[in-house]
């Protein structure tokens, strides 16, 4: 009973204290710099109705006329959605890059990144004009539809365009989303500019998306649902098919840590087959003799003689060559030139060269070993 009881007031504890808080960007409940809140309440305070949604199909739009769209998060939209969203017959804002959506407007609308981050407005936009300057982050529009407007532009691109739409609201794209967060909404007319983008009408949606939705847009006109308007193409998916993958790819994941075999101690096995070291040796010599090999034969040779002779001699095999030329001319008594000449001298050329210089090898391991 007692862990119950903990649970019941851990509950109503978290009940009493939940906040509709958040930290995303462009949020309109995030209060840090990255967000939007700051213009929100503002927006509320003059009257504007706005709420955020995480997929289109929660919009449910039931004025479009008097509601604004914002499409705050566009840049993972797909074609489909985009044709949704431009079927809407109400005013639309979209708020930095959104290919998809530029796109269907013209095959030339791209956003680019331009030198200037402090921008005036030369143009008869309301909004731009109650503006009056703006700052941004330097990114901008090239390749605008022909018969849209453009404000606060820069060698060629600007950062506000509008398509303007017979018998529907406006598209506005505005390219620096950042320009109205609450670290930058008091810099220059970056607050009168939102304000007036999101302000325009009694109610606004304010869209935050994802590349999880796979949603449509839905709003109504005179209370009954319209479907947008969408071309459907060869490839298309329904909505929910990239939450599907992910969750059989997780589900494959899970799987193959469960049945994955568990490596233990290495476990000697034997050898089909045991060969004598003598028999090693004489089918090298052949493989050798068969190549032509010589110089590594005798590289070989010599190498294996200077093991032995060393460990006798007790120089390691990580000594140098000198010390062990030294070590063996203290043995045996030999000259030095010779001894380095026999380990370390050039390699035979033939088979009679070859056989000589193993006699002489062998001849001074015999002198080693009797010292």
């Amino acid at each position: 009973m007692l862990v119950v009881g903990f649970f019941v007031v851990a509950l109503v504890a978290v009940g009493l204290t939940r906040s509709d808080r958040d930290y995303t960007d462009l949020s309109i409940h995030n209060p840090d710099a990255n967000g939007v809140m700051a213009l929100a309440e503002v927006a509320r305070e003059r009257g504007v109705a706005l709420r955020q949604i995480s997929e289109l199909q929660a919009a449910n739009i039931g004025d479009p006329m008097g509601t604004t769209l914002v499409i705050a998060s566009g840049a993972d939209l797909f074609d489909l959605q985009a044709q949704s969203i431009l079927a809407y017959p109400g005013p639309i804002v979209v708020l930095g890059d959104s290919a998809a959506l530029q796109a269907e407007l013209s095959d030339s609308f791209a956003t680019v990144m331009s030198g200037a981050t402090t921008l005036t407005a030369a143009c008869t936009s309301r909004a731009a004009a109650a503006a009056g300057s703006v700052s941004t982050d330097g990114r901008a529009y090239v390749g605008a539809p022909e018969d849209a407007s453009t404000c606060f532009e820069s060698e060629g691109s600007a950062a506000y365009v509008a398509v303007h739409r017979e018998g529907q609201g406006d598209v506005t794209f505005f390219a620096s989303p950042e320009s109205l967060t609450n670290g930058s909404v008091l810099d220059e007319g970056n607050a009168a500019l939102g304000l007036h983008l999101i302000g325009g009408h009694d109610k606004a949606v304010w869209y935050l998306g994802s590349f999880t939705d796979g949603s449509f847009l839905t709003w109504s006109r005179a209370g009954d649902y319209s479907p947008p308007d969408v071309d459907p193409s060869a490839d298309f998916l329904p909505p929910g098919t990239g939450n599907a993958f992910y969750a059989l790819a997780l589900a494959l994941v899970f799987v193959a840590v469960w049945r994955a075999r568990r490596f233990g101690a290495l476990v000697r096995e034997p050898l089909p087959v045991v060969i004598r070291a003598s028999e090693a040796t004489r089918g090298r010599a052949r493989l050798y003799r068969a190549a032509g090999a010589t110089g590594r034969a005798a590289a070989s040779l010599r190498a294996a003689a200077a093991v032995r002779m060393g460990r006798r001699l007790g120089v390691g095999r990580s000594s140098d060559s000198e010390v062990l030329v030294n070590a063996i001319v203290r043995a045996t008594g030999r000259h030095r030139d010779v001894v380095a000449s026999l380990l370390y001298g050039p390699a035979p050329q033939n088979e009679s060269q070859m056989m000589t210089l193993i006699d002489q090898i062998d001849a001074l391991e015999s002198e080693v070993h009797r010292s």
